[in-house]
């Protein structure tokens, strides 16, 4: 049997129906899904891993320490696969953990104490040292949590006789010139976030394509908890040119 609505009924009935469907296509109160909440998170230990990827981030913006104040510096990008920490739900990928460090080799920098952790030998004192041969190179990465999130504590060497697996990423390192040259940021879609933001957005950020007219836009604090004690004195690293790799 057919079911007869009043004119006032049908137009009730229609208000209903298109603000539902109005609701569901286009609601500008609706709070979308942030990348931060749900994802899954490196395990804490200390791991057996590799260095998959330096990605040069041009000349960044770092805001004071303690009351210090802010000074440009050449920034690095390292990433390290976990690799025997598969991800879940995925065939064959494992968990990937990086780090900005201020692009230098003085004797307080903490890129300099990280790769003579990990090989255990000094780095050489007035030559220019070639970031890019660390690719490839195992280490012990030792993970913490601090808040929420994963964040690296210290690089070690792997001990005598301990067999690191070969990653599952193709180590890559990436110039400012590569950027440059492409057009756009050449950042690959499994590198984690930079302080929650996209590593090619912080690379559009750098003075070298941006300008330093907006110190920091894109993020504040400047370096991660690498700040505190990353960095030296002198302005090595702020007043490099180029990366050399």
């Amino acid at each position: 049997m057919a079911c007869l609505l009043t004119r006032t009924e049908c137009l009730s009935r229609d208000l209903v129906m298109n603000t539902t469907t109005t609701t569901q296509a286009a609601n500008p109160w609706a709070v979308q899904p942030s990348q931060g909440g749900d994802f899954e998170k490196a395990p804490v230990g200390n791991h057996p891993a590799v260095l998959v990827a330096l990605i040069d981030l041009g000349t960044q913006w770092q805001d004071g320490y303690q009351g210090e104040p802010g000074k440009w510096q050449r920034r690095v990008y390292w990433c390290w696969e976990l690799v025997t920490k598969r991800l879940s739900g995925t065939k064959g990928r494992n968990h990937v953990l990086g780090m900005d460090l201020t692009l230098s080799t003085h004797e307080k920098a903490k890129m300099r104490k990280i790769i003579e952790s990990r090989s255990g030998r000094k780095v050489p004192d007035g030559v220019p040292y070639d970031i890019s041969t660390e690719l490839g190179k195992p280490c012990l990465l030792n993970v913490i949590l601090k808040g929420q999130y994963p964040q690296i504590d210290g690089v070690s060497a792997v001990p005598d006789g301990m067999v690191v697996p070969s990653p599952t990423y193709k180590p890559v390192a990436v110039s400012l010139r590569d950027h440059e040259e492409a057009g756009s940021p050449v950042v690959a879609d499994w590198l984690p976030w930079l302080f929650g933001r996209k590593l090619g957005d912080v690379v559009m950020d750098c003075r070298e394509i941006a300008g330093d007219g907006e110190h920091g836009r894109g993020r504040k604090g400047g370096a991660s908890s690498s700040a505190a004690g990353d960095d030296e004195s002198s302005s090595s690293a702020a007043d490099d040119e180029s990366i050399p790799f």
